[in-house]
């Protein structure tokens, strides 16, 4: 996958500073994600150069993506300065179109790391089966999922998020795939 950053052309850069750094602040450049596509960003940048590195269409709002049980952020489409965080992922769409909860699943194999929404009502089946597609791997026969801090999920495989999260299980929503003991 390509990267695109935000001085592919002159016209992504801030209006007010062309993405330089204001006096006496440290400019870096940070991994982005806009509608699931990676972007390299200055940071700060613009909410209007977000928009522009994105490619949102202009009937569209960009969204920035809180994690847990959080309403994401809307950005307004403005030279409103940003400070972003490494990996951090915004999304355009339709005012008031639903993409529910943000879930976060890391793969100790391989030690990637997707964010992906998912419904209420999935299954912690159909998130790990989910979560597969999205890192881009097979499951094997010794792996197992489980909660951010290590608990395990076997047992709960068939309840829906919306019955994790009342159970106050994973409540961050961070789940990981650990490869099982097995013996030779």
């Amino acid at each position: 996958m390509s990267e695109k950053t935000n001085f592919d052309n002159e016209a992504s850069k801030p209006a007010e500073n062309h993405g330089e750094p204001e006096h006496g602040e440290k400019h870096r450049h940070v991994r982005i994600h806009i509608d699931g596509e990676r972007h390299q960003s200055p940071d700060p940048t613009t909410h209007e150069a977000l928009y522009t590195l994105g490619d949102v269409p202009a009937h569209e709002e960009l969204y920035r993506e809180a994690r847990g049980d959080v309403e994401d952020q809307p950005l307004p489409r403005n030279n409103e300065k940003i400070h972003l965080k490494e990996d951090e992922h915004f999304y355009s769409r339709e005012p008031h179109a639903d993409r529910g909860p943000l879930v976060e699943v890391e793969d100790l194999h391989t030690n990637e790391e997707v964010h992906f929404h998912v419904k209420w009502t999935d299954t912690i089946q159909q998130i790990w089966d989910k979560a597969y597609k999205e890192l881009g791997e097979t499951r094997k026969d010794t792996d197992v999922f489980e909660c951010k801090d290590g608990q395990s999920l076997a047992g709960s495989l068939s309840l829906t998020l919306e019955q994790l999260r009342d159970k106050h299980v994973c409540v961050g929503l961070k789940f990981q795939i650990r490869g099982g003991t097995g013996g030779a």
